[in-house]
């Protein structure tokens, strides 16, 4: 009995590991992502941000060389456009709950920031900070209780902000040299932020995570030429892009801050088993992420997934459950046919 019961909980911590997702130099099937909308042609797709439905938002370029905002929700591809938008409609990120936030341009290309709810009413965002003339407000993330983050531009630089509950407060850096700018990329829903940042006289971007008030610095030591984390989980994994201008282009990066210890690698392609070149804009709870392969100046969208396709995501409720109820299923039924 007691070496039964010693199997069972091999089982079920077993059971629990196949429930987190493995990190250790993770391989990931890569999906071509394409608004059937777009121009024809491999580079006028964007995705930039997905939700834990694996819903996808980003925008693309029609024939007319107008940037379209998009949902893809079920493989359902629907053009978000802000009814004041002159210029082009740029969707950044999609909460649990369908709504988006983004920013979209006037006549004279300044940047308002929206939001659209679920039912498909738009509200502006201007920091009322922001200087006009200057650039505008960008809005990029969004978690489930509406809350907003990104970045205005005033006379002398971009400063990362958060909207929440209707108020606007500028996101404070305790470091040492004194920050010039700042931007605010990704909100998950326990209300972390990542963004990036310039102090001292450098030219090099800096990568930060906000925990409440704990400023974690987020730079990968293998890129120094900056670090640039625009998403995270609810978990989070951080992902982003990491300038080389040794070959102009931009590397991948996932920052996994729950390995033991927390490590940075490339977005691994399964099937060449190589880094692959890309800007990463969106990751889930599932490690399931979205960005823009960089192919020589050629950039495409796509849709990077570590299962095959398609997938179903269940609800949150049933999934967690889902990896550790099946194998404790047959580990019980390997114990019942040993005992018979």
């Amino acid at each position: 009995e007691q070496k039964n019961i010693l199997t069972i909980f091999a089982i079920l911590c077993g059971s629990l590991a196949l429930s987190a997702p493995a990190h250790a130099t993770q391989t990931y099937i890569i999906n071509s992502l394409s608004d059937p909308n777009a121009a024809s042609g491999t580079n006028n797709t964007f995705a930039r941000g997905i939700n834990n439905f694996d819903d996808v938002v980003g925008y693309y370029i029609n024939s007319n060389s107008q940037y379209i905002g998009f949902k893809d929700i079920a493989d359902t591809f629907t053009d978000v456009i802000d009814p004041n938008a002159v210029n082009g409609t740029f969707v950044q990120s999609i909460s649990d709950s369908g709504a988006v936030a983004g920013y979209y341009l006037d006549s004279q290309d300044t940047a308002h920031g929206f939001t659209e709810d679920n039912a498909g009413n738009f509200s502006d965002l201007n920091n009322p900070k922001a200087t006009a003339g200057y650039g505008g407000t960008y809005a990029y993330g969004i978690d489930t209780n509406g809350d907003v983050v990104g970045y205005y531009n005033d006379v002398l630089r971009p400063h990362a902000f958060i909207y929440s509950n209707g108020n606007y407060s500028d996101l404070m850096f305790p470091v040492a040299a004194g920050v010039r700018q700042s931007q605010a990329f990704g909100i998950n829903n326990v209300g972390d932020i990542v963004g990036t940042y310039l102090s001292g006289t450098s030219n090099i971007l800096q990568g930060f995570m906000l925990n409440g008030s704990n400023f974690i610095p987020i730079n990968d030591p293998n890129a120094p030429n900056g670090t640039s984390p625009n998403a995270i989980s609810d978990v989070r994994e951080i992902v982003g892009g990491e300038p080389d201008p040794a070959i102009n282009s931009q590397l991948s990066f996932i920052y996994f801050t729950n390995n033991q210890p927390a490590g940075y690698q490339p977005l691994y392609n399964e099937a060449t088993g190589l880094p692959v070149n890309a800007t990463l804009y969106g990751v889930n709870k599932y490690d399931h992420i979205v960005g823009d392969l960089d192919g020589g100046g050629a950039i495409f969208a796509t849709e990077f997934l570590n299962a095959p396709n398609p997938i179903t995501v269940p609800s949150p409720s049933t999934l967690g459950g889902a990896a550790f109820v099946v194998p404790l299923f047959l580990g019980l039924r390997y114990l019942k046919k040993k005992r018979a």
